[in-house]
């Protein structure tokens, strides 16, 4: 996730096994997005808001699911 110094942005994700100390993709991530607050709660991944190309504030929450290996968009964190 993120973007390089041109600008191109990154919709990869990856997960760290802390026993094998080996790093594993999964399901990407389904927006654009720069600079998100991430939480890890109860075994799952949580993405709060963050920034569009244009430096926009985007004010979608998201939730990753280990289970189902993919990401579900909850809603708005604010009216838009």
């Amino acid at each position: 996730m993120g973007q390089d110094l041109k600008g191109h942005f990154f919709k990869d994700f990856w997960a760290l096994d802390f026993g094998t100390k080996s790093w594993s993709s999964i399901a990407d991530f389904p927006d654009q997005i720069d600079a998100p607050i991430n939480i890890i709660m109860n075994g799952k991944s949580y993405l709060l808001t963050g920034f569009d190309p244009d430096d926009t504030p985007i004010p979608n929450f998201y939730e990753y699911d280990p289970q189902l290996d993919q990401w579900n968009r909850f809603g708005r964190l604010w009216p838009g």
